[in-house]
């Protein structure tokens, strides 16, 4: 066991590390190359896909785990530093831990409970290449990327059609499913969240003998697992931290790239030696 404290970074991607419109990370630079320097893993967590987020670990220059599809799976490097965990399926240069529901069944699901709850519900699998684009601001070629799903399914109501959150809950979980708010979408899962897949990392890193110290960052409803789950956890929306839901989170300081800088900074200058 190595007993000096062993921070480990899990973060959302938008609103948080990446800038809620222009998706830029260069404000948090001076805070990534402090965590390469302190040797602190940065764990991208997110509702993007495999696609979208294997590119952006190769140009934020991250070796380490990365979690898709708000926890339905975690890929491990391959040829990493640390011995990856074993009876994992191989995918490319990563070993994939698969913790989620097929995507077929999300689909035939969300069909299901818009029915049941009269509501125009339209997931990604209903929407074209170029629908994905013009709702989430991304290029063509990202969003072919975005609709290359595993284990999540985004979809969005019309305004016609009003939902209750807790009655759409209610019906996915009938169905043995769970229902997650991001910033921009609805999203339709298996049991396993982003905090379930924090603990398989955790867990991973402490096998390997670390003595693990998570912090957690996120901004939307859908990082609020991962937030009461993790030791440190912060707050990078744009309104007041849910503390009800959340009760030891911290706020940042601003929303976004430049908050993730400033709280990450702060992170290890107060952290002990």
């Amino acid at each position: 066991m190595i007993s000096v404290p062993y921070p480990v970074i899990f973060t959302d991607l938008d609103g948080t590390l990446l800038d809620h419109h222009t998706y830029a990370w260069d404000k948090a630079m001076p805070a990534l190359e402090k965590c390469k320097e302190a040797n602190a893993p940065v764990v991208l967590v997110s509702s993007k896909t495999r696609a979208e987020m294997e590119p952006l670990q190769r140009e934020l220059g991250l070796t380490d785990p990365f979690i898709v599809e708000n926890g339905g799976g975690v890929f491990f490097p391959l040829k990493g530093s640390l011995p990856p965990p074993a009876g994992l399926e191989q995918d490319g240069g990563f070993l994939k831990m698969s913790l989620g529901v097929p995507y077929p069944a999300l689909c035939k699901a969300l069909d299901e409970v818009a029915g049941v709850l009269e509501l125009k519900a339209k997931g990604f699998f209903k929407m074209s290449v170029s629908d994905i684009a013009e709702l989430t601001g991304l290029s063509m070629q990202e969003a072919e990327k975005a609709s290359k799903r595993d284990f999540d399914e985004p979809f969005v109501i019309d305004d016609s059609t009003p939902a209750d959150d807790a009655l759409l809950r209610a019906e996915f979980r009938k169905r043995g499913l769970e229902l997650s708010i991001g910033g921009r979408f609805y999203h339709v899962h298996g049991k396993a969240d982003k905090a379930t897949a924090l603990d398989k990392v955790v867990a991973w890193y402490k096998t390997n003998g670390f003595q693990v110290i998570s912090v957690a960052l996120g901004d939307s409803q859908n990082d609020f697992s991962m937030l009461r789950r993790a030791d440190y956890a912060y707050y990078l929306g744009k309104g007041p931290a849910p503390v009800e839901q959340v009760p030891r989170v911290i706020q940042a300081p601003e929303p976004g790239p430049s908050g993730w800088n400033r709280v990450i900074l702060d992170f290890f200058h107060n952290l002990p030696a």
